[in-house]
């Protein structure tokens, strides 16, 4: 078996058990997916530059490019199906968390940043609901 097949098989097995899991599981069950999926796009994107290196014509009469483009949309899929199956609030901090922390490391190594609007902020994360 080539490992295309075994890819395609096993992330196929992966989103059938998903559809009759609880959402927890069944992101998990996509996450696992998406992860071996991505591994698989590696690997062809690793093969398809080594074949641009006998011409871009050369690497289009080859099976390689079409995979990547069909594993990486497939890859994705499975990414967001994944995430739509669990809420990723309980790591996401609050959206003026990155801004504020930014310019608390710009004030504090000495940058002209105008951190006033920033006064007060504390980190907030949610973690709420994660099982």
């Amino acid at each position: 078996m080539t490992l295309t097949s075994v890819v395609v098989v096993g992330c196929g097995a992966l989103v059938l058990a998903a559809r009759g899991a609880s959402r927890r599981w069944a992101a998990v069950l996509l996450a696992v997916g998406s992860g071996a999926a991505f591994g698989y796009v590696a690997a062809l994107t690793e093969r398809t530059g080594h074949l641009l290196n006998d011409g871009v014509v050369h690497t289009l009469s080859t099976w390689e490019p079409y995979a990547l483009a069909i594993g990486a949309v497939g890859a994705l899929l499975l990414t967001q199906s994944a995430f739509s199956r669990r809420s990723t609030a309980p790591v996401t901090p609050y959206p003026d968390g990155g801004a504020a922390l930014g310019g608390r490391v710009a004030s504090a190594s000495g940058s002209s940043m105008n951190t006033s609007t920033l006064a007060g902020w504390h980190p907030r994360w949610r973690f709420s609901g994660w099982f």
